[in-house]
């Protein structure tokens, strides 16, 4: 009895062998089966990241996109209504000057007494010593019959000087002085200058 029990404990051990030696197995390939799902789950995150931050990307580019083309769309309807806001200005001044509403300057004299005939929409006044007078001076006279037509319309203006008379090129010179500072704030005013000399003979 004895020695039949003794085989089956022998028996018994080996088997507990074979037992540990497939545990064994089963873990370690459990392990290793673990961390390949570990790092193709790490590997699936990391594409679906760099996905994400693709799409991201693309998304910046587009709405840069819109944005330029809204921004150059704004900028083309400012220039269209500038566009129109000119041409009114133009056909107003043409009309008024055909209607004899334009601005007229006009100098007569001689040598160092010079006087600058202005008529302006129907109104007219006279500035004396044009001669001698800056250019600062003669803006701040000139400008309230420039103001009155406003800057919405375009002011259409005649610069009559003979250029026979003696002096008359220092008187227009300045006048001239004064006309372009005024431009700088009336963008519409356009002034053309006429020698009535030619007129005359």
């Amino acid at each position: 009895m004895s020695r039949k029990r003794r085989e089956i404990i022998l028996d018994f051990t080996s088997l507990l062998d074979v037992t540990m030696i497939l545990l064994f197995f089963f873990v370690l390939n459990a392990t290793l089966n673990s961390r390949q799902a570990v790092e193709k789950a790490e590997e699936q995150a990391q594409a679906s990241v760099q996905a994400a931050e693709e799409r991201e990307a693309q998304a910046d580019a587009e709405w840069q996109k819109a944005s330029e083309a809204l921004a150059e769309a704004e900028e083309q309807l400012v220039l269209l209504k500038q566009e129109d806001a000119d041409r009114g200005a133009y056909i107003q001044g043409v009309l008024d000057f055909e209607d004899g509403l334009g601005l007229e300057l006009k100098l007569t004299g001689e040598g160092e007494s010079w006087t600058l005939g202005v008529s302006a929409g129907g109104e007219s006044g006279k500035i004396s010593d044009v001669r001698n007078k800056t250019a600062e001076e003669l803006e701040e006279e000139i400008a309230p019959y420039v103001e009155q037509y406003g800057n919405e319309t375009a002011i259409l203006c005649m610069l009559l000087y003979d250029s026979a008379e003696d002096g008359s090129r220092k008187a227009k010179g300045n006048v001239e002085d004064a006309l372009e500072q005024l431009k700088e704030k009336h963008q519409y005013l356009f002034y053309l200058p006429t020698d009535i000399s030619f007129e005359e003979e």
